[in-house]
């Protein structure tokens, strides 16, 4: 079964209750080569189960979007104000300075 969000063709998740997740735990992890499962609890929707492929695919998307949407912010700044623009080296050592940054260069 599949329905169609935002424009896109999507399959509707396998739904379980919580109580078949207590008394069938393999064979139901064992469907989510299959999509997502939706756990329900008392009738309403509890939580989704994925497998961690998945789940590290969906991150990754959405940090990249993320990403698009902050070069977009940026792009639309720029053209409303090109004087807002500032040099790459000077861009490459505040972002040198962040401590995330700084961390993962010790660790390379």
């Amino acid at each position: 079964m599949a329905t169609v969000q935002n424009g896109a063709l999507e399959r509707v998740p396998l739904t379980i209750p919580v109580s078949d997740l207590r008394n069938e735990q393999a064979k139901i992890l064992g469907q989510l080569h299959d999509g997502p499962i939706l756990l329900t609890q008392r009738g309403r929707a509890a939580a989704m189960l994925v497998e961690p492929a998945l789940w590290n695919l969906l991150i990754d998307r959405l940090s990249d979007l993320e990403d698009i949407v902050n070069g977009l912010d940026a792009y639309h700044e720029y053209q409303q104000d090109p004087a807002s623009a500032r040099p790459l080296d000077e861009l490459e050592n505040e972002l040198l300075e962040m401590p995330a940054v700084q961390e993962s260069a010790t660790y390379a």
